[in-house]
Formats: structure tokens, C-alpha cells, sequence
């Protein structure tokens, strides 16, 4: 009996021993995979830095753009009312023009009446400016 359990023990202790051995080898194989996985997200972290930096560089540009084309947009909008400006004047100035021509031709058109003082009044403006 005494040797059935030594041997009992000794199997025992083989076994754990043995199990010992394959926790071991578990927990390495845990520790490469663990090891691994940070490797592969340094990588990922890494490529997501470039990726952040590229799209940043894009936003910068992008913003400048926007800023040169507000500017513009500016600019054209003041050289729009200016134009918009100088037409509206230009439109009175015609407006007027048409009523003086209006105007002349209604007098160039219309028959004169005859003076009341039979002229002389024209007559002697007229001399007035010849120097007479």
C-alpha cells in the first residue's frame, strides 16, 4: 500500500510538473500574441498619424483657398456695385438727354406765334450779340 501511494504521489507530482510545463508554455504563447497585437497597433497607430497629418496639410490648403476665394468674391461684388453704379448714372443721364431732345423738337415742331411786340424784342437780343 505504502508504495502504491508513493507511486500515486510520484505520478502526481510528474503530472505537475508536467502541467507546470504547458502553463508555461501557454503564458509564452499568451505574452507573443500579446506582444504581437501591440506591434500591430503601433503599426495602425502610426499609419493613422500619416493619414492625420495628410488630411490636416488638406485642411490648410483648403482653408486658404476659401479664404483667397472670399476674398475675391469681395472684390467682385464691390466692382459689381460700381458697375451697377455707373450704369444707373448713366441711365439718368440718358433719361435727361431724352427730355431735352423732347424738348427741341417739340419748339423745332411747333409753329412760333408771332411776337406781341412784332419782334422787336428778338430783334434787338439779336443785335445785342452781334456787337452792334
Amino acid at each position: 500500500l505504502t508504495m502504491a501511494r508513493t507511486e500515486v504521489q510520484h505520478l502526481r507530482g510528474a503530472g505537475g510538473a508536467s502541467q507546470q510545463q504547458r502553463d508555461g508554455e501557454e503564458r509564452s504563447a499568451e505574452q507573443q500574441r500579446q506582444t504581437q497585437q501591440i506591434a500591430d497597433l503601433v503599426g495602425d497607430i502610426r499609419h493613422l498619424q500619416l493619414d492625420l497629418e495628410y488630411h490636416q496639410q488638406k485642411l490648410d490648403q483648403m482653408l486658404e483657398e476659401k479664404q483667397g476665394m472670399i476674398k475675391e468674391l469681395k472684390k467682385c461684388k464691390a466692382e459689381l456695385q460700381e458697375a451697377k453704379r455707373v450704369a444707373e448714372e448713366r441711365e439718368q443721364l440718358i433719361r435727361h438727354r431724352d427730355v431735352d431732345l423732347q424738348q427741341m423738337k417739340t419748339r423745332l415742331e411747333s409753329p412760333r406765334a408771332p411776337e406781341p411786340d412784332g419782334g422787336m424784342v428778338s430783334a434787338l437780343r439779336t443785335e445785342e450779340k452781334s456787337g452792334c
